[in-house]
C-alpha cells in the first residue's frame, strides 16, 4: 500500500499504483449506460479518472470510496474539523506526538478534543477512516457517467454546423463549449449534499 497526499489537504491510503481509484469503474460505466458507447476502456477509464477529479475537486475532498485517511491539523482549539465527510472510524489522534484517548467525533468531521491544545501549526495528528460506498451513492455514479457520456461524444471545438438553411448544434459541455469533462449547473445541485463548505 501506498501513501498519496491529496490536493483537500489529507493523505489517504491507495494501492501500489498510488492513484486514487475512479468514482465509477470501467464495467459499472458499461452496465449504466449499457454499453452503447464503443469506445475502448482506456479511453473510458481516462474519462472516468478526469470526471472523478472534477467532481471531487468541486466538493472538496475524495467523497468515496470509504478509505483510511491521515491529516495533521492546527492546534489551539477544542473542536477542529476534519476535511472530509462521511467519516465512518477515529483510528488515532496525537497532539504533539502524544497519544490523546477520549475524542469525540461525528460523521460530518467534527472533532473534539478531551481538553485544550497549544496554538501550534500541524500539532495534531487524526487517523480516521472516511467516504461513501460509491456504489450506495447512486448520485456520484449518476454524475460520473453523463460527465463521461457527455465527454465522449462531444467533439472537441465543434458547437454546431450550418449548411444551407440546415443547421445542427451538437452536445455541450457546458453553454458554448463542446467537448472535456465539466459540471454543469444541474450536476452542482445533485453534488451539493457531498460538498465541504468552508467559511
Amino acid at each position: 500500500m501506498a501513501e498519496l497526499l491529496t490536493p483537500w489537504g489529507y493523505s489517504v491510503e491507495v494501492g501500489d499504483d498510488a492513484t486514487m481509484p475512479p468514482l465509477l469503474d470501467v464495467p459499472g460505466f458499461r452496465e449504466m449506460t449499457g454499453g452503447r458507447l464503443a469506445s475502448g476502456d482506456d479511453m473510458v477509464l481516462s474519462k472516468l479518472r478526469a470526471a472523478s477529479s472534477a467532481v471531487r475537486d468541486w466538493c472538496g475532498w475524495h467523497v468515496a470510496p470509504i478509505m483510511a485517511c491521515v491529516c495533521e491539523m492546527d492546534g489551539g482549539s477544542r473542536t477542529l474539523f476534519l476535511p472530509c465527510m462521511g467519516v465512518r472510524s477515529l483510528e488515532s489522534v496525537s497532539v504533539g506526538g502524544e497519544a490523546w484517548e477520549g475524542c469525540e467525533w461525528a460523521a460530518r468531521g467534527e472533532l473534539r478534543l478531551p481538553r485544550g491544545t497549544p496554538p501550534r501549526l500541524r500539532l495534531v495528528r487524526v487517523a480516521f477512516r472516511a467516504g461513501y460506498d460509491a456504489s450506495a451513492a447512486g448520485a456520484l455514479s449518476q454524475v460520473v457517467c453523463q460527465l463521461v457520456e457527455n465527454a465522449l461524444v462531444a467533439t472537441p471545438g465543434l458547437r454546431e454546423e450550418h449548411a444551407g438553411g440546415v443547421g445542427a448544434t451538437y452536445n455541450q459541455t457546458e453553454s458554448g463549449v463542446s467537448g472535456g469533462v465539466r459540471l454543469l449547473s444541474s450536476d452542482r445541485a445533485v453534488l451539493a449534499p457531498y460538498r465541504i463548505v468552508t467559511a
